[in-house]
């Protein structure tokens, strides 16, 4: 409904807003200019419905505006006149935008929110948007940790899914920045850092000479499907290592390069749970994952536990 407050000199205030049935309008707006309105109510007329108030005689449809004058206040009249119209506007549906955003079933989402407190479910009412924002973003962080706690990953002894030619050709084109020579055990002969992390790391891996059989930065296109409420993962490094007990057997890894080991401490959720689904995905194809920080690197060939899990 839009009201519009004339003062004396026919300056208009404007008032739009969505009103529930019952809503005194004056306590909501909080102008006594309008207490002459009363309360509101909804009477269907036909297919449609018409806006009534408890005060007055007025019915009005979609589109139908009406004048008065409110009463003065102690001899000064600061409003001089009222113009009231009906107007009509979608009604916010939270039930119908969570089920789209989140997979879940309308039961499913209307269960959530029945458990929730009153307290919390007035603040739909108070702020429609931001309630609907902070509602999804809580049930799909919940539902991305249910679904990263349960992946699983089974062998496909079918046909890759990436062309390894494609996505490693034999001749690569960097940009002209951020690039470090990456030594003769590097797939190329140099290697963009994106962070003064992975520059620690490069200089970690050339401190390990002749143990390294090559090494290299997994290119953008490489993904690691997951489920899309946690997003494809793209790994950092992947490593062949000659074990250095003087063994011939070259084991092969992945790393994390994020500046800690402690993914309690990452800035994003999803890095978490996309680092907790990789080393599922690299333990069922038989090679060690690891998120390491290159200032504490020496010994990250070694055998270790498995890392932190979602708290």
């Amino acid at each position: 409904m839009t009201l519009s407050l004339f003062d004396a000199e026919g300056e208009p205030e404007t008032i739009t807003r969505t009103f529930k049935p019952g809503a005194d309008i004056a306590r909501e707006t909080h102008n006594e200019h309008l207490r002459n309105l009363g309360t509101l109510a909804i009477e269907p007329d036909g297919s449609a419905y018409r806006v009534i108030f408890t005060n007055v005689s007025w019915r009005l449809a979609e589109g139908e505006e009406v004048e008065y004058t409110p009463v003065g206040f102690g001899g000064r009249v600061a409003v001089r006149e009222v113009q009231v119209r009906a107007d009509r506007y979608p009604v916010f549906n939270l039930m119908d935008r969570a089920v789209k955003q989140t997979g879940l079933t309308r039961p499913t989402i209307n269960a959530i929110f029945r458990r929730m407190r009153d307290d919390q479910k007035q603040r739909l009412l108070e702020n429609p948007e931001g309630f609907a924002t902070v509602f999804i973003g809580e049930v799909r962080s919940a539902l991305a940790d249910h679904i990263t706690a349960r992946l699983e990953f089974l062998p496909d002894e079918g046909a890759p899914p990436y062309d390894l030619g494609e996505i490693f050709p034999p001749k690569r084109s960097f940009p002209q920045k951020e690039l470090l020579e990456a030594g003769p055990r590097g797939l190329y002969n140099l290697v963009q850092k994106d962070s003064d992390v992975e520059k620690h790391y490069v200089d970690a891996i050339r401190q390990e000479g002749d143990a390294i059989v090559f090494y290299f930065k997994f290119p953008p296109g490489f993904k690691v499907h997951l489920p899309a409420i946690i997003g494809n993962y793209n790994p950092d490094w992947g490593v062949a290592r000659v074990d250095r007990a003087g063994r011939t057997e070259v084991r092969t890894f992945v790393h994390e390069t994020k500046g800690t080991t402690e993914l309690s401490k990452l800035q994003f959720p999803n890095e978490r749970r996309k680092i907790l689904c990789a080393q599922k995905f690299f333990a069922v194809i038989g090679v060690t994952y690891l998120t390491i920080d290159p200032k504490k690197v020496s010994g990250w060939w070694e055998p270790v536990t498995e890392q932190s899990q979602i708290e």
